[in-house]
């Protein structure tokens, strides 16, 4: 528990309803309030012996920041023929920038303040070819994007979004198939564990000033 900083607290699941409250205070608190809540009583069956869960969070500003003034509505392509009205923003600046003709993209790395981290755009020169472009990065070593990069004045024009997705998995293990005995005493919990639902969260919102991202996994 030192070594990852994780803590451990007890909690009786046979009262489910303080049981979710508790674990989603935990989430809140450590999402910045980005993943208000990750379980409902449901989550919790007669069986459950243990519950694990991390959240994390992020908050960065640019070091070259969008002008909000400069925002302005336009069309971003969601399909060969479908567009969507979002709010651009824009901005002028130096930036380290490749052309990528092996992918048919190019590619902008965008710094934060005060920050090891950067945020990678890879962008298609065409319309279509999202789920192809997709395929290739999956066993592509994304240093050979970096490593292309020059730093150049670059014209940004960039979406601000925000996204959030949501994940599960049911029946992970088969209770004959898990192997958790070094958890806790089977002598005091009784039947083996196995891990019978994963949940996940995550959201990311992207803004003129930077960037705010949370996600929670739990067991």
């Amino acid at each position: 528990m030192k070594k990852f900083g994780a803590g451990i607290e007890h909690v009786d699941f046979d009262k489910p309803h303080e049981t979710a409250q508790t674990i989603n205070q935990f989430v809140k608190e450590n999402t910045m309030g980005k993943i208000p809540s990750a379980v409902t009583p449901d989550s919790f069956g007669d069986e459950t012996s243990v519950f694990l869960v991390n959240a994390i969070s992020f908050k960065a500003k640019w070091c070259n920041r969008f002008r909000s003034f400069l925002t302005k509505s336009g069309e971003f392509h969601i399909s060969k023929t479908d567009t969507a009205q979002v709010q651009f923003m824009e901005n002028r600046s130096y930036f380290n920038y490749a052309v990528l003709d092996e992918l048919n993209a190019t590619a902008l790395q965008m710094d934060y303040e005060e920050s090891y981290l950067s945020f990678v755009v890879i962008l298609l020169n065409t319309r279509v070819g999202l789920y192809e472009l997709e395929s290739r990065l999956k066993n592509y070593d994304l240093s050979k994007v970096t490593d292309q990069m020059t730093y150049k004045l670059v014209d940004v024009k960039l979406p601000r979004f925000k996204y959030e997705c949501k994940m599960g998995m049911n029946e992970m293990f088969k209770r004959d198939d898990a192997n958790l005995w070094g958890m806790l005493d089977p002598l005091i919990i009784g039947p083996p564990l196995f891990i019978s639902n994963v949940i996940h969260k995550a959201v990311i919102e992207i803004d003129e000033d930077g960037t705010v991202a949370a996600a929670i996994t739990g067991f």
